[in-house]
């Protein structure tokens, strides 16, 4: 458990990093000022608190609803690879919902990679471990990651 949280948390902060680095042109201003060293404890200490939170609503609230909507739709009785798949995939569209939706296809892949596929490595990590892991690992990607998009942004 501790081993695949690690992993996530390390596969995650580097398609992060990558993904705003490489889109970094089309950032906004204001997602950029976050990085600034001077705003890190802040940004850091927020979005840990907002990653606890999506865990609750978006992995143990919308993408367990979904799961078990979708086993009942298709007479399952237990969650199948695929089912849970579509369920974490939904559940994190849902999340990036409240944000918008990307316009062009530069704006797009920059949100599959830097929101859509760790939102669905979360609901791996709850669906195959345990929701205190997929927790973990998500909020502790961010004690990681922020800092160093601090540095490469």
């Amino acid at each position: 458990m501790v081993k695949a949280a690690l992993a996530a948390m390390a596969s995650v902060a580097l398609l992060c990093i990558v993904s705003d680095v490489l889109f970094r042109s089309i950032l906004p201003a204001a997602y950029l000022a976050l990085f600034v060293p001077a705003h890190l404890p802040a940004t850091m200490i927020a979005f840990t608190i907002n990653a606890i939170g999506e865990e609750l609503v978006f992995r143990l609230g919308v993408m367990s609803v979904l799961l078990f909507g979708l086993m009942a739709a298709l007479r399952r009785s237990a969650p199948e690879p695929a089912i849970v798949f579509i369920a974490a995939v939904l559940a994190q569209l849902l999340n990036l919902a409240r944000f918008g939706v990307p316009h062009g296809w530069e704006e797009i892949i920059h949100w599959m990679l830097r929101y859509l596929a760790p939102g669905i490595v979360w609901g791996w990590l709850y669906w195959r471990y345990s929701f205190a892991t997929a927790l973990f690992a998500h909020a502790g990607t961010h004690l990681v990651l922020d800092p160093a998009l601090s540095c490469f942004l």
